[in-house]
């Protein structure tokens, strides 16, 4: 239980921390990974961010419906796929975009202060150790696995491989 404890207080408290950083840029930490994303991508089509964040459907859709109403990024139809949108980032967002990254890394050297670089390595390697073991995955997905726990939101859930 010490683990789960640590890993939603640390979670709970970066959220919050960044959100202060990124209030100036008008955006939470909910969106900074998909605006960074758009704006390394331009032209990504919306549905691949599904795969990229695992979250539920429509919190994609929330979150991109937010950043275009912010006038941080530009939605256009798939040519190739009617059901899909691409999307672009705006002059505003890529204005900022390098200093919402240096935020994120801030953010990053932050959380690994104190650790030394031989244990940033381990820190690392064992999240990639267990990354495979733990997803969220959208409810009704054809990708949902055994041994799921419904969050509170119950649109997504914690799945254990």
């Amino acid at each position: 239980m010490k683990l789960l404890k640590w890993l939603s207080v640390t979670d709970r408290f970066y959220k919050i921390y960044l959100d202060k950083q990124l209030a100036p840029y008008g955006i939470n930490n909910s969106q900074y990974m998909f605006l960074i994303k758009i704006c390394r991508s331009p032209g990504i089509l919306q549905d691949s961010l599904l795969n990229m964040f695992y979250v539920h459907p429509s919190n994609i859709v929330r979150t991109v419906a937010t950043l275009e109403k912010q006038g941080m990024i530009t939605r256009s139809p798939n040519d190739n796929d009617k059901r899909t949108c691409k999307l672009y980032p705006t002059e505003r967002a890529l204005s900022i975009i390098d200093e919402i990254q240096m935020i994120c890394e801030k953010t990053e050297a932050l959380l690994l202060q104190g650790m030394s670089e031989s244990e940033q390595n381990l820190f690392m390697d064992i999240q990639n150790i267990l990354r495979p073991k733990t997803s969220v995955r959208p409810i009704g997905g054809k990708q949902f696995v055994r041994s799921c726990h419904l969050f509170a939101d119950s649109n997504t859930a914690f799945c254990l491989a």
